[in-house]
């Protein structure tokens, strides 16, 4: 009992004492949370077409290859008659466009392996296979 005691009395007491010579935590670059995204997707098909609308038969924005990092802005079930549901995602991404900019669209949501942050995004679209 008394060894106990002498620990627990050691831990409390190095706990306490002041640290010199520490670093100020810096946090990452990227905000873990944004209040305009719901999370962020890597492309796991060879490429995916950004569409204007929530539909196949959209018209291309432009396109994605695999292991590209997108942000989700937002999700929706589209429902055409007679048909199961396909869930899109709006996401915003650098594109394979003529001048490479960032381009807001749809594409559908099996195509995409979502993350909650952008750190672990792209991280896994480091590690995708190419």
């Amino acid at each position: 009992m008394r060894y106990f005691a002498v620990c627990v009395l050691f831990l409390v007491a190095s706990a306490c004492t002041p640290r010199t010579g520490s670093e100020a935590v810096v946090p990452p670059e990227t905000p873990l949370f944004e209040s305009n995204v719901i999370g962020y997707g890597v492309v796991n098909q060879s490429f995916a077409n950004i569409l204007d609308k929530p539909d196949a038969a959209a018209d291309v924005l432009g396109f994605i290859r695999k292991g590209g990092v997108v942000k989700i802005i937002e999700r929706r079930a589209a429902v055409k008659s007679g048909e199961a549901a396909e869930i899109w995602v709006y996401v915003t991404a650098e594109v394979e466009a003529a001048d490479d900019r960032p381009v807001s669209g749809w594409l559908r949501e099996p195509g995409l392996d979502r993350y909650e942050n952008l750190p672990r995004a792209r991280s896994a679209s480091r590690l995708m296979p190419r």
